[in-house]
């Protein structure tokens, strides 16, 4: 995690420095709205409850003791920060499709816990929503207002153990726009969906409105991507295993037309096989 500036040290009973960075702290701190001292004294608490933590916890192991302490570290910080987090200063949220049938937005309606890495600071555990018309990422603030993350500072986010990473159009990425892809497969050859949604009308000019959902797949090798829309320009792309992989998938039942996203993660993970 990019955390730097400000250090939070902690020792285990075995030894194990943990150095936690606090980016905004001085920055937030010095927020006209916050009465002084607010932060100082929390994060002074902090260190007390951490200090108190390791001289009495047995930790199993090392493993355990940091990522106990790292959360610890992460609840305490976000609790001082409070509101004045840098990632609640986004504009609001306005939904524009009241009256169309289903939703515009990834999984659910509903607000799903996920993870943000914005302006290269990860902040884990916020209630957040994915517009795939809009191609934005919503978050609720601690205010119940659903606002929009700016989509240049979000550099990669989760939602429900689904990855999504920022790629940009560039001299390596050819071909692709600029815009949030998930990662199916990650290996020597890795797996890229990208989901929209569209208002989509109806034959019936008196039925509402309907979402309807396109998926591009990509897949990629040594930083080239290359769409992948059938089972032909998926083959296409693993050279001499290009039998081999076909084989496996035809034996596995797996098929492209029925299931795109599967077929590709199969192939890749074959494929990687092969290469060991």
């Amino acid at each position: 995690m990019l955390f730097p500036k400000i250090y939070v040290t902690v020792r285990s009973r075995r030894n194990v420095l943990l150095q936690f960075h606090f980016p905004y702290l001085r920055k937030v701190n010095q927020h006209p709205c916050l009465p002084k001292r607010t932060l100082t004294t929390r994060l002074f608490l902090f260190v007390c409850c951490c200090g108190f933590l390791s001289a009495q916890a047995q930790p199993t192991n090392d493993s355990t003791f940091y990522k106990n302490a790292l959360q610890t570290a992460v609840t305490n910080y976000r609790e001082a920060a409070g509101s004045n987090l840098q990632i609640y200063k986004g504009a609001e949220y306005a939904n524009y499709y009241a009256n169309t049938v289903g939703n515009p937005f990834f999984l659910s309606d509903s607000l799903q816990r996920g993870t943000v890495s914005y302006d290269g600071i990860v902040y884990p555990d916020l209630p957040l929503k994915y517009d795939l018309v809009s191609d934005e990422l919503l978050l609720q603030t601690p205010q119940q207002i659903l606002i929009k993350l700016a989509p240049e500072k979000v550099d990669s986010f989760v939602i429900k153990d689904h990855v999504f990473v920022k790629l940009r159009s560039d001299n390596s990425r050819q071909g692709i726009p600029t815009t949030f892809y998930e990662r199916l497969y990650k290996g020597n050859v890795s797996v890229w969906l990208k989901a929209r949604k569209q208002p989509t009308r109806t034959f019936n000019p008196e039925d509402p409105d309907r979402f309807t959902q396109y998926d591009t797949y990509y897949i990629e090798k040594g930083g080239q991507y290359q769409e992948a829309s059938d089972e032909k320009s998926l083959l296409s792309f693993f050279g001499e295993q290009r039998a081999a992989v076909k084989k496996y998938l035809h034996k596995e039942s797996v098929r492209f037309k029925k299931q795109p996203g599967a077929a590709l993660v199969t192939a890749a993970a074959y494929y990687d096989s092969l290469k060991k």
